[in-house]
């Protein structure tokens, strides 16, 4: 069986979670048998050379065109609704450019099936190919980006005209697969889809993350080999953790009396930095920038914990990678997560907003290393046993081939 599979990137950077998955998805499904063909429509302009051994047909969006979308489209939601932020509208229309890039070299690839990451809406343009089954992945669904506490509020008219668009794109669909059950309840209600859904989870190959080796980043930041390191992942994404890390960083430096450090990945921008300051002289930061899946990975599997301070997520690659490399994690019941981490078994769920409860129990880690490491050894094993096994890359077949 012939599959093209439709990411933003490829592989995966900056912790994008539709490219992580599409990238796992790949690897697996190509172990099982199936000739694998990725198509980006958004990748970066320099992208890294490694392939991963999956065959890559990569396009992008030039600088000048993002540009001028973002501009256009802030512009006109700044007039109709004043004051709000809206981005979800401009996310497809700059992932267009690439789409419609790609369609000559789907063709000549002619696959049986097309699987669609949802995020920036690729299949608009795409239409049918003969003989083809296009299969959504819904990940990403702007109806879930309302109204935060903290956060600016949300244009209803961008995600009202998002939705309406992805609802017309739903015609060129033949069935939807859901990564978590939060996700699957999300689409039915807010879409008009008579085909049928199917919740599987995220997939994660565990042959790749057991490949990478661990980076400790405890020199460079002046720490002891056996100080604590906790790394939030996107933390300076202000859905991830940049609205509320700070606090949290405060208060888990009150609360601990020894050195420790706290690696951000991902954007950091110089307001969210400056946002961190004012920590007491035995917290360490680090913040290394946009960095490849890889090299999240790396760093994860040296990190005593991650703190997930994330107020909206669907079925999250970062809890699932932090799993892989045997951390546990800390982290609110928003979404999917509690499919993934299972409270006081494999790390702990915190009702959202409550930065004290969080901070006490990233504290509670901190101090028992042997906590610590059954709870991470835990996580493992259920991830082996769950989207690292072959019958949730066997579940992904048989919806491909029905």
């Amino acid at each position: 069986m012939k599959i093209a599979i439709l990411s933003d990137r490829f592989p995966p950077s900056w912790g994008g979670g539709v490219a992580s998955a599409s990238f796992h998805l790949s690897r697996r499904l190509a172990a099982l048998g199936a000739t694998i063909k990725v198509f980006t429509y958004f990748d970066e302009p320099v992208v890294q050379d490694r392939d991963f051994g999956i065959d890559v047909d990569r396009h992008s969006c030039p600088k000048w065109y993002t540009r001028v979308v973002r501009r256009a489209t802030n512009a006109a939601f700044s007039l109709l609704d004043p004051g709000t932020s809206a981005y979800q509208l401009a996310d497809i229309l700059q992932r267009q450019w690439g789409a419609f890039a790609l369609r000559t070299s789907l063709g000549q690839f002619s696959p049986d099936v097309l699987v669609v990451a949802d995020h920036g809406l690729p299949s608009l343009l795409l239409g049918r190919l003969p003989g083809c089954k296009n299969v959504l992945v819904a990940h990403h669904n702007p109806s879930r980006f309302q109204q935060f506490p903290g956060l600016p509020p949300f244009s209803r008219r961008d995600i009202d005209l998002s939705m309406r668009l992805e609802n017309f794109a739903l015609r060129y669909i033949d069935a939807v697969i859901s990564p978590s059950i939060f996700m699957t309840g999300v689409f039915r209600q807010s879409h008009q889809f008579s085909g049928a859904v199917t919740t599987i989870p995220n997939l994660v190959d565990t042959a790749f993350t057991d490949s990478v080796a661990p980076v400790d980043p405890r020199a460079d930041m002046g720490l002891a080999p056996d100080s604590v390191v906790i790394v939030v992942p996107s933390g300076g994404n202000g859905f991830k953790g940049a609205l509320l890390l700070p606090q949290l960083a405060r208060l888990v430096d009150c609360l601990f009396d020894r050195e420790f450090g706290i690696v951000v990945t991902g954007h950091a921008n110089p307001a969210f930095r400056k946002s961190m300051q004012g920590l007491s002289a035995k917290v360490r930061l680090a913040f290394p920038g946009v960095l490849s899946g890889e090299e999240v990975l790396a760093l994860m599997k040296s990190a005593s914990l991650c703190l997930y301070p994330t107020l909206v997520d669907n079925y999250s690659m970062a809890l699932l990678e932090a799993a892989a490399s045997s951390v546990p994690t800390v982290t609110f019941d928003v979404g999917g997560n509690a499919e993934i981490v299972h409270h006081e078994r494999t790390g702990y769920l915190v009702d959202v907003y409550n930065v004290d409860k969080m901070a006490e129990l990233t504290v509670e880690l901190m101090l028992r290393r042997e906590v610590r490491e059954q709870l991470g050894a835990q996580a493992q094993v259920a991830l082996r046993a769950n989207q690292g096994s072959d019958s949730a890359a066997q579940q992904w077949l048989e919806v491909l081939r029905a």
